[in-house]
């Protein structure tokens, strides 16, 4: 079981003779194999299943399937691969938005090129120059971030050890992650200045100097064209919609921008999101009881009924929990098999598409990663064994179900009947009873009235599973938390520097309308106008991108152990949209500002205008 609440799970160590002594039927005898350190570990551990096989052994596993260790295992991976995607998506979103800088850097500053270059200024020198722009920040921002990144090390290993417990912790500065890291700074740094420097280094000397010239042609544009009544637009405003198609690099650059900020917002939200929304279906549609039961004895029919008498119990269910090998020729994979009553309130059994399935009268329900690990589909063929009393019978897959946490089998009682005797069945296993609570009726009190009836020798409150389940996740929350927060600075000045530079590099037509006679707020205005036009095009885009990415990002996560398939809320997008619409308003006011206050006379006498 992937989560047990503390007060329900210990560990004690005996001596064997105490162990003779209690009642051998409740024991569930297991042998443990350590190898010599030159055997061939998978040759080895065929041979001894093999043994072990033939001597009757049910089920058996290597240490990384041991469960708490595999359920570390997948814990590590998974924030081992998340500190592998996250810095690159941060390089990568880093790279895109230097090459873009460095283009427009380039555009602006053809005139000085093709002045270099007609003075006698070689090309290689100008792609160096160039490149240098890349190279010299990712080599400073690479050497401050390894060392940043290796004091914070120890506290994020701090904290994790301290979150599961364990009490030895190490800390270990490894330099090749010191040199990975800075290399990445570099690398990325230069990779994403060589596009804007090799173009800068073919500049031709005269075309340079002659400006930046408008090319095409004009023409109605594409709202225009869906819209008609847009045409009917005064004349500035007609313009601002035309300039998105007249300057289509000066408008991709810029949506490119809003995308990855909101690419670099969702992958974090969209996260944080779909563990909030996964263990609330866990919990509060899956898992419908507030409390288990176990017994002294069997429960019986009167016992149910007498606990479903209790005031504020609104229903009260027994059920059967078996710890099982199902196997097939492809392997074996051991878990519980949990069995209900046929039209059970205590379980919803939800299908992958998250349709509501019911339990069948024959065959199992089970978890739809053993699709892929066993290798069977809907009729398939599958084993069972119950590993402490050696039974085993055959029965097939009756369908897949999807729960967040853990993968399971499932089984109606008269499916069980069929399956197995009473006889093959550990003791003990029918004595937990599942009670649901009136919503009105105080949990605490109720469950102490229930835990000191006679016939309960132990309660245990389903609220306690799930304050431990976000207890587990709280260090989830806080390493996507700090991604979140690294993310959301760099969209902020993704989108300040795309939106300034769109606006800087068009001093020219700026103090070209100015000089015309339109007044500084209302040029101001269109220009604002048209850098929202811009950023909302990127924003569907970055939204749709955005869930992809984050998608392949909760992928790290997902195994037979935990199912976290992307689940992001409608409000996320919506607010995601619209905090990068307000970054991109935001944006502009510094940019407007210093537009306004442009130098009309020195801007015209430039060549070009």
């Amino acid at each position: 079981d992937p989560l047990t609440p503390p007060d329900d799970f210990a560990v004690i160590f005996a001596p064997e003779s105490t162990v003779a002594s209690l009642a051998a039927q409740r024991a569930t005898p297991e042998t443990v194999v350590r190898f010599t350190p030159t055997a061939p570990a998978g040759v080895t551990t065929d041979q001894v299943v093999s043994v072990a096989t033939d001597h009757g052994a049910a089920d058996w596993y290597t240490r990384a399937e041991q469960p708490s260790n595999a359920l570390l295992g997948e814990d590590i991976r998974g924030f081992g691969e998340l500190s592998i995607m996250f810095p690159l998506l941060f390089i990568s979103a880093t790279m895109m938005a230097t090459y873009l800088l460095l283009s427009r850097l380039v555009r602006a500053q053809q005139g000085q090129i093709g002045t270099l270059r007609a003075a006698g200024v070689g090309r290689r020198t100008l792609l160096l120059h160039y490149v240098g722009f890349g190279f010299l920040p990712g080599l400073a921002g690479g050497v401050l971030g390894a060392a940043a990144g290796a004091a914070l090390a120890r506290v994020v290993t701090d904290v994790y050890t301290t979150e599961i417990d364990i009490p030895v912790r190490l800390h270990a500065v490894h330099l090749d992650t010191i040199a990975v890291g800075i290399i990445l700074g570099v690398l990325g740094g230069s990779l994403a200045a060589i596009p804007a420097a090799w173009a800068a280094m073919r500049i031709e000397p005269a075309e340079a100097m002659r400006g930046v010239r408008p090319t095409g042609r004009g023409g109605l544009s594409v709202g225009e064209r869906v819209f008609p009544p847009l045409r009917a637009l005064p004349v500035r405003w007609r313009t601002v919609l035309r300039n998105l198609e007249r300057q289509r690099r000066r408008t991709a650059y810029t949506a490119s921008g809003v995308v990855l900020a909101l690419i670099l917002v969702l992958v974090s939200w969209g996260m944080i999101d779909t563990v909030q929304v996964l263990l609330s279906r866990q919990f509060d549609q899956v898992q419908r009881w507030d409390a288990s039961l176990y017994l002294s004895e069997p429960a019986s029919a009167a016992t149910v009924d007498a606990l479903r008498s209790v005031a504020g119990v609104d229903a009260a269910e027994s059920i059967v929990t078996v710890q099982v090998a199902l196997t097939t020729e492809r392997g074996s994979y051991s878990t519980d098999l949990d069995v209900y009553e046929q039209n059970t309130v205590m379980h919803e059994f939800l299908a992958p598409g998250g349709q509501r399935r019911e339990l069948p009268d024959h065959g199992l329900l089970v978890g739809a990663a053993l699709r892929d690990l066993l290798g069977i589909d809907v009729g398939s063929s599958i084993s069972v064994t119950i590993p402490s009393t050696g039974a085993t019978a055959s029965t097939t897959v009756a369908g897949f179900i999807e729960e967040p946490l853990g993968t399971f089998a499932y089984a109606s009682f008269g499916a069980l009947d069929t399956l197995f005797p009473a006889s093959a069945l550990p003791p003990g296993v029918r004595n937990t009873v599942l009670v649901r609570f009136s919503p009105s009726e105080p949990r605490d009190a109720l469950l102490a009235t229930l835990s000191s009836r006679p016939e309960v020798a132990a309660a245990s409150d389903a609220r306690a599973l799930f304050d431990t389940a976000q207890s587990l996740m709280s260090f989830f929350y806080a390493f996507v938390g700090v991604m979140l927060l690294f993310g959301g600075l760099m969209a902020g000045a993704l989108v300040f520097n795309t939106v300034s530079a769109n606006v800087a590099e068009r001093s020219g037509e700026i103090a070209s309308l100015r000089a015309a006679g339109m007044d500084t707020a209302t040029l101001m205005r269109l220009i604002g106008v048209e850098n929202l036009l811009v950023a909302a095009i990127g924003v569907p885009i970055g939204l749709i991108a955005g869930y992809f990415m984050a998608r392949s990002f909760m992928g790290a996560f997902s195994s037979d152990l935990f199912q976290f398939d992307l689940a992001m809320r409608p409000t996320t997008f919506v607010f995601a949209a619209l905090g990068v619409l307000l970054l991109a308003g935001l944006a502009e006011l510094p940019a407007l500002r210093a537009a306004g206050r442009v130098d009309i006379a020195r801007v015209l006498r430039q060549p070009g205008l």
